[in-house]
């Protein structure tokens, strides 16, 4: 989940996924996974190969954040 939050967070704005892979560290394979499984779900949407996050990936992030704190205690 925090490397689907991470990705989500470095594509709040334009990203594309050559630079996803170097900033999130993970291999190309794994990011391709993630990124299609994102996407499907809505969370990013993609234009013109650049991975954008949506409203619908801002609030995973939201609620993701409320769920760390949670833990934290």
């Amino acid at each position: 989940m925090e490397i689907l939050a991470e990705i989500l967070l470095f594509c709040s704005q334009q990203k594309a996924k050559t630079k996803t892979i170097y900033h999130i560290n993970q291999n190309y394979e794994q990011l391709k996974s993630h990124l299609r499984s994102l996407t499907a779900q809505g969370f990013p949407s993609i234009k013109k190969g650049k991975y954008l996050t949506t409203q619908r990936g801002y609030r995973f992030l939201t609620l993701f954040s409320q769920l760390q704190d949670m833990f934290k205690y």
